[in-house]
């Protein structure tokens, strides 16, 4: 059976991580000089990489930092990659949402802001995207730019983490996860 490495990479840091508000899938927060410093320090391992594709969402932090880090521009910006929907949560403080309690809905797994994604949701968009990408593309290697929620999503569903847990788990700023599986594996993964 053909396989396939994912690097699965979370955007380097944005105005909104600096400065502790929530940007999701509305609002096309910028990289900081410290995050472009992020993406640009990964460029020496990633252009080592057997990356054949270079894929990312559509939001520029997650666009610029793929170009940064692989030398070159996505080859598919798709738009089920983006961060979670937070609806009216979009542009709330984390330290807000801690103190008057919203931070625990933020968290679970089934439920979501008002008029926004809940985690579950998030996982189904991405892992959609992701089995939609894995169909498109010849085979070769992916390096998939995209934000921390996203990510974790739906690594959480591909490694069967408890649901309770998945929105304990973080990725930093440039962190990355790397999986190998058999081409066609993500139209498999289930909620």
């Amino acid at each position: 059976m053909r396989k396939r490495t994912w690097w699965l990479v979370r955007h380097g840091e944005s105005v909104a991580n600096a400065e502790g508000w929530l940007a999701g899938g509305s609002v096309d927060a910028a990289l900081t000089p410290v995050g472009v410093a992020q993406a640009e320090a990964l460029a020496a391992s990633f252009r080592a990489l057997p990356i054949a594709f270079v894929v990312s969402s559509t939001l520029s932090r997650a666009r610029i930092t793929a170009r940064l880090a692989t030398g070159r521009e996505p080859d598919i910006a798709h738009p089920g990659l983006r961060e979670r929907e937070l609806g009216s949560w979009e542009r709330a403080t984390k330290e807000g949402l801690k103190a008057d309690g919203r931070w625990d809905t933020l968290l679970a797994w089934s439920e979501g802001p008002p008029g926004g994604e809940s985690q579950m949701a998030v996982s189904r968009r991405v892992i959609a995207a992701l089995a939609e990408i894995d169909h498109a593309l010849p085979p070769g290697n992916v390096a998939v730019f995209s934000h921390g929620t996203a990510l974790r999503c739906a690594l959480g569903v591909l490694d069967d983490v408890d649901r309770a847990n998945i929105g304990h788990s973080l990725l930093g700023n440039t962190e990355f996860a790397v999986r190998e599986l058999p081409i066609g594996a993500w139209h498999g993964v289930r909620n």
